[in-house]
């Protein structure tokens, strides 16, 4: 497992955000500023959401999902050279925010 100090974390590049719905859906995860695949990505949203970081195809639930709130401040994770990331909002008319980070 990796760990990245917290002292050392920057944004890398340009997030993408989406407006939800409270179905499940995707965001693809962004690239570092390099081009290459991010290692670490902050999460951020306007209303309580199930995530889960995995590849295209992946479901999410609020079974296998980690659920980020907006009073969290965000939640940061690893991404294993997973590509997608998988949200379920439990209400309506929120948002979602992914920001590729680096060491």
């Amino acid at each position: 497992m990796k760990y990245m100090p917290l002292m050392a974390i920057k944004q890398s590049a340009a997030g993408a955000g989406e407006d939800v719905d409270g179905s499940a859906d995707t965001i693809t995860i962004p690239n570092k500023a390099d081009g290459s695949k991010a290692e670490f990505i902050l999460v951020t949203v306007s209303e309580d959401t199930y995530v889960r970081v995995g590849a295209a195809g992946d479901t999410v639930s609020n079974v296998n999902g980690v659920i980020v709130t907006p009073e969290s401040g965000g939640m940061i994770f690893a991404c294993g050279g997973q590509t997608t990331v998988h949200h379920l909002q439990v209400s309506t008319g929120g948002r979602i925010c992914v920001t590729p980070l680096e060491a």
